[in-house]
Formats: C-alpha cells, sequence, structure tokens
C-alpha cells in the first residue's frame, strides 16, 4: 500500500503533565486503544515498561509521566499509524515534535507500529526537513499540532499523508 494523498490524518491524543488540559484523562492503565498486532506489542522496550507501568518516565517542566502514560500515548501513536493495517514493515515515518514527552510518545509509538523513526530537527528549514523526508523515503509524518503546519506543503508535495 503506497502513501495516503489526503490531508491530515487522525488526531493523536497525547496526554499532558498532571492530567491539566489532557485529551487523555485519568490514570493511562483504564485508557482503551484497538488492540495491536502481538508482534509490535512483545517488543522488550514495551515489556519493561509495562512492568514499570507506575513508575516515572518523563519528567518536563510542566511534570511527569508515568510509563504507563507514555504507553498509552504511543498505543495512539502507532494505532494511527497502523489504521487497518497489522505492521509497518519497517517503513520509515518522520516525526516533527518539541523535546519532551510527546517527541518520547511519538517515537514509541513508531517503534510499536513496526516503523522506523526518523525525527525531523525542529531548527531545520523547510528544504532541509523536505530532504530528510525524501531521502529516508517516508511514508507518513507525525507532527505535534503547534509544528504541523510546518510539514504540511512539504508533505503534499510528497504525497506523504501527515498525521497530527
Amino acid at each position: 500500500m503506497g502513501p495516503r494523498r489526503d490531508g491530515p490524518g487522525a488526531k493523536i491524543r497525547l496526554p499532558r503533565a498532571g492530567g491539566s488540559a489532557a485529551p487523555l484523562r485519568g490514570p493511562a492503565t483504564r485508557l482503551s486503544f484497538p488492540p495491536m498486532p502481538a508482534a509490535v506489542t512483545d517488543l522488550p522496550l514495551i515489556t519493561r515498561a509495562t512492568a514499570h507501568a507506575d513508575r516515572t518516565a518523563v519528567v518536563v517542566a510542566g511534570g511527569r509521566f508515568t510509563y504507563a502514560d507514555l504507553l498509552a500515548a504511543s498505543g495512539a501513536v502507532a494505532a494511527a499509524l497502523l489504521e487497518a493495517r497489522g505492521d509497518l514493515e519497517e517503513a520509515c515515518v518522520a516525526y516533527l515534535a518539541p523535546p519532551g514527552f510527546d517527541w518520547v510518545a511519538t517515537q514509541w509509538g513508531i517503534w510499536r507500529a513496526g516503523g522506523i523513526a526518523v525525527p525531523l530537527a525542529l531548527s531545520h528549514p523547510e528544504p532541509e526537513l523536505e530532504y530528510v523526508v525524501a531521502d529516508s523515503h517516508a511514508v507518513a509524518i507525525v507532527a505535534h499540532p503547534e509544528l504541523a503546519a510546518r510539514v504540511a506543503p512539504l508533505a503534499r508535495r510528497r504525497g506523504v499523508r501527515v498525521h497530527v
């Protein structure tokens, strides 16, 4: 299946530190996401994170996130990328997110979906971002909502779907 040539993809909702204004509310262990194929949920990283679900995984200026938060958010990213497929089969997925929880959750989500995570630098101008997307043959771009406008034009030119 080739890249989709339509507009932005499904909204990916990530928790916010301390639960304030969070699209995902309450402990992540109560959240429900589409079932993930065993091939992507049995990653050693996910197994270890699950064993330490209540421990702090990421600390940012706005608060702390547990491994349960990280698993829930990365599961949402993976589900959005997989759509009806079982595995990305090591396809490259570029992502543009600020440093912090969203960056880690997006990276983990791409891995959980069976993809290769290709980070895009916040400091790069559009031509450099487009070069990385083209050179990696990225099949999709995951962009933080505040940064989606930076990659939308290049995604249209390359025929790559943007997930926000």
